[in-house]
């Protein structure tokens, strides 16, 4: 007689949760404990995953949003259901506005009893969506495919926060499907050109060019190419507040921090351009209303949809990857000598 052979044990959908988190980088996860989340809690601790025990949810959130700035993973933050999970939406609102991805998990009551109970429910839903990127449920049947959105759609430019809803009753359930981690990293090469301006031809013709670099060009780590085309073609730097590291404060073509100390000098000396290239540059970090009437050649990882200012030509993909093509083309003289410009 045949021995029946045993069968694998089956993934829980706290256990497949806990493994895409893992295979994205993540090694800490921030929450309030409480019964609604603890199997993904125990279950992110045997991945080796640390949990740490926040003061509340609200804090939580800002840790995981904090550790996703430090790391560039996506930060990981856990509540219970009710007020815990009310107490999450300034983190998740801030991630989202900072353009920082983050997975935040909600815990919710029995589905069984979802649809009627009353005492510490919550429409998850209709308090997340406003606020971050895509606000979805997590069930067992099509965990795989939701986790998997969740994550592409957090770290998708422009990053931001994504919201889960998992009911108690469905993390002990087993899961369809396995961990297969979607691409998380940007594309470093590709360049798209939209509209009929030629970018390097409006370079070359500008005589008083300025650069404002923003958040995407620290997220696609484009320092380097951003100094060798502000050296090259003699282009001084204005950087936003959360952008400050992509370019040395100590370099000549360094031109002050947008919106902060001195901001009025800043805005003159954009104002006074003849071509301001905005590398990476999110309006959401403005303070100020734009009024700067300089024509715009839009470098970002995303095209110009805002339209807070306007542009003839956006040229879209990884921001390293554009100034890298930017200096490639580049020929003649520096615009401005290092004596002209001056730190505000």
């Amino acid at each position: 007689m045949a021995q029946l052979s045993e069968s694998a044990p089956e993934t829980t959908t706290a256990e497949l949760l806990a493994g895409y988190v893992h295979a994205a980088g993540v090694r800490h996860v921030f929450g309030y404990p409480g019964e609604s989340i603890i199997d993904f809690m125990e279950a992110a601790r045997h991945r080796g995953i640390q949990v740490v025990s926040a003061v509340r949810e609200g804090t939580a959130a800002f840790m995981a949003e904090a550790a996703a700035m430090a790391s560039g993973r996506p930060g990981v933050c856990l509540s219970t259901l009710g007020p815990g999970s009310t107490a999450v939406l300034n983190g998740v609102a801030s991630a989202t506005l900072d353009r920082v991805p983050m997975l935040a998990i909600s815990g919710q009551i029995e589905s069984s009893r979802e649809q009627f109970f009353t005492h510490q429910v919550v429409d998850h839903d209709r308090m997340f969506a406003p606020v971050s990127k895509l606000a979805l449920r997590l069930d067992p049947a099509s965990a795989d495919t939701v986790i998997r959105k969740a994550l592409r759609t957090a770290v998708a430019e422009r990053p931001g926060a994504v919201h889960l809803t998992v009911t108690a009753d469905a993390w002990p359930v087993p899961a369809q499907g396995q961990v297969s981690l979607p691409p998380l990293a940007s594309a470093a090469a590709s360049v798209d050109v939209h509209g009929d301006g030629d970018p390097v031809r409006t370079l070359m013709a500008a005589r008083r060019p300025l650069i404002l670099a923003g958040i995407a060009a620290l997220r696609c780590a484009a320092g380097p190419e951003l100094l060798r085309l502000a050296e090259l073609a003699g282009i001084p730097v204005v950087v936003s507040p959360m952008a400050k590291g992509v370019f040395p404060e100590d370099h000549p073509y360094f031109a002050g921090v947008l919106d902060m100390a001195g901001y009025r000098v800043v805005w003159d000396l954009l104002a006074g351009a003849d071509l301001i290239l905005a590398a990476g540059f999110d309006p959401v970090e403005l303070i100020s209303p734009w009024s700067v009437a300089a024509p715009v050649l839009h470098l970002d990882t995303t095209p110009n949809t805002d339209q807070v200012y306007a542009s003839d030509c956006e040229l879209v993909g990884n921001v390293g990857a554009i100034l890298g093509w930017l200096s490639a083309q580049w020929a003649g003289e520096p615009r401005w000598a290092e004596p002209e410009v001056m730190v505000p």
